[in-house]
């Protein structure tokens, strides 16, 4: 990495390590490299069975050409299977039909499914009996219910696997680089969320990446397991199931219905190796015993590392861990910076988000666009290998957040992040906060103007704030509201339970007789934050 600078201090223009990937590989190229040289290594397990990879890779190209057989409009395949042997095998067999596949979440409710469906227009689901069970027998799944069986086409993925094959000698279509891979939803301000479109040539280049990172570079005597227990649908999951793929690891997956139990579980299985999870996670984590446990790697990130919480937890493993912090937004696939933790040199109050990733350049750039200089605040502009194509649908919102390339060595498009960093005089960054009303909250990218555009729509509010409250020891999303009719919080948390995941859901509710207002006609937020009103 170098630091661009004319004199001292320097200005905040950082370049990532330059690497050659070699042309035209894609995911599938790096599994089935691994199903050649290593067949029998375990590639996943779940609680019930465990595939190797040349079992493994029979169920992918199973898959694969089931969905090869789909008439294909959009190239997208949507996936709605619990963590499992099951759902290994939908992502690996969607990327090898030459398809991206679209995480749905049952955690994030109906009406974010609805909506994502309705955006993405998936040639097929793949869904496993339990969730079809649940969205056909629960009400408040109608309409998705109905968008399965009118709309969409869909496959149960356990008949799909286990179903008798016809024998087919039929080589299927070659993947190529610049092919979808996924598409990953985010909050949107306006109440609909927004899929961003990952190329397998973005995520090559960052799993490859994250394969030297956390397998090559520790110097691993045996076969590194990574525990696969988050939602599909947070981008970080990606590193879970794709990094062990790509290198003849392997996956052990837990369900992700309660983090708490499924770290617990991870913990006392003592099976994993390697752990992504997100800062919020780490308290789980500081209240078990961890004394005989065999992770060696932890990776954080979806929002900011405290460094009292990451010195905590390199304590309670006795310092057996390398400690990673990751940064990075979806439009960035996954991640765009890193740091290893440093328990003696990282004494700041929040863990550095550290250097860019391989072919990754990192502009702090100041309301002029011109580069911030060492400890002064700049907005984090991404550019390079990583950043995607934006997103799908969104022509007009892609086209302000994915701008050209100013400082760029060569033509291309930074991503605008709206993100705050300072660099610190050893090259280093550190995260501020946001420049706009988007906030990182238990690992989630969350709009605050979403949930207020519903908390609108509801019949007795006619104005509403929603802000993130940060103490001591707890940060929390609290809504403001003003009412023209009786409304109690249960109210409107039952109301906003039908249309946005539970991770959004706010955790107070105040309701005040009128919204503070600056002179500018703008929600005064940060007396909002100090108003003293009780709370439902």
């Amino acid at each position: 990495m170098g630091i661009e600078c004319e004199k001292k201090p320097p200005k905040a223009i950082l370049r990532g390590p330059v690497k050659h990937r070699e042309g035209g590989q894609t995911i599938v190229d790096l599994f089935d490299k691994y199903v050649i040289e290593s067949p029998n290594n375990i590639a996943v397990k779940d609680k019930e069975r465990e595939l190797s990879y040349e079992q493994l890779s029979f169920f992918v190209t199973k898959i694969a050409r089931y969905v090869e057989e789909v008439p294909k409009v959009s190239k997208r395949v949507a996936i709605l299977i619990q963590n499992s042997v099951e759902s290994v095998s939908a992502v690996m067999g969607v990327l090898k039909a030459k398809s991206a596949y679209v995480p749905l979440d049952i955690k994030g409710g109906p009406y974010r499914n609805e909506s994502i469906l309705l955006d993405s227009q998936p040639d097929l689901i793949l869904i496993s009996q339990k969730y079809l069970d649940k969205v056909k027998n629960d009400p408040e799944w109608g309409k998705v219910a109905k968008l399965l069986t009118e709309t969409f086409v869909y496959e149960v993925i356990e008949e799909l696997m286990n179903a008798k094959q016809d024998e087919n000698d039929t080589v299927l279509e070659k993947v190529r680089c610049e092919d979808y891979a996924y598409i990953i939803y985010t909050s949107g301000s306006t109440g609909k969320p927004k899929g961003v479109v990952v190329s397998h040539y973005n995520l090559v280049n960052f799993i490859v990446w994250a394969k030297d990172q956390y397998v090559t570079s520790l110097n691993f005597e045996k076969p590194v397991m990574f525990a696969l227990y988050a939602s599909l649908a947070f981008d970080m999951t990606v590193i879970s199931v794709l990094v062990p793929l790509i290198s003849g690891n392997g996956i052990v997956t837990y369900d992700y219905s309660n983090s708490g139990y499924a770290l617990s579980k991870i913990i006392m299985d003592n099976l994993v190796d390697v752990l992504i999870l997100t800062p919020s996670h780490l308290r789980i984590i500081e209240e078990l015993d961890v004394s005989k446990s065999n992770i060696k790697v932890i990776v954080t990130g979806g929002e900011t590392l405290k460094t009292s919480v990451a010195r905590r937890i390199c304590k309670l493993f006795s310092d057996r861990i390398t400690f990673f912090n990751l940064y990075g937004p979806t439009e960035t696939t996954i991640g765009c910076t890193s740091h290893k933790y440093d328990i003696e040199k990282d004494t700041k109050s929040t863990v550095p988000i550290g250097i860019p990733t391989d072919n990754v350049d990192i502009y702090l750039l100041k309301e002029d666009m011109t580069p911030a200089r060492l400890d002064e605040i700049g907005e984090i502009y991404i550019a390079g290998l990583n950043v995607t194509d934006g997103y799908i649908n969104k022509k007009e919102l892609t086209d302000k957040c994915f701008v050209e390339d100013i400082y760029g060595e060569k033509p291309g498009k930074m991503y605008k992040s709206n993100d705050l960093a300072v660099l610190q005089d050893d090259g280093e960054m550190t995260f501020i906060g946001r420049n706009d009303h988007q906030i990182k909250f238990n690992g989630y990218r969350i709009e605050l103007e979403e949930i207020e555009s519903f908390l609108v729509q509801h019949e007795s509010i006619k104005d509403a704030a929603v802000i993130l409250i940060r103490e001591t020891k707890l940060d929390y999303i609290c809504a403001y509201m003003v009412t023209d009719k009786d409304c109690s919080a249960e109210d409107v948390k039952q109301y906003l339970i039908t249309k946005l995941p539970l991770y959004m859901l706010p955790q107070k509710y105040v309701f005040l007789s009128s919204l503070p207002y600056t002179v500018n006609g703008k929600i005064d937020r940060k007396k909002l934050s100090s108003t003293n009103s009780d709370i439902g």
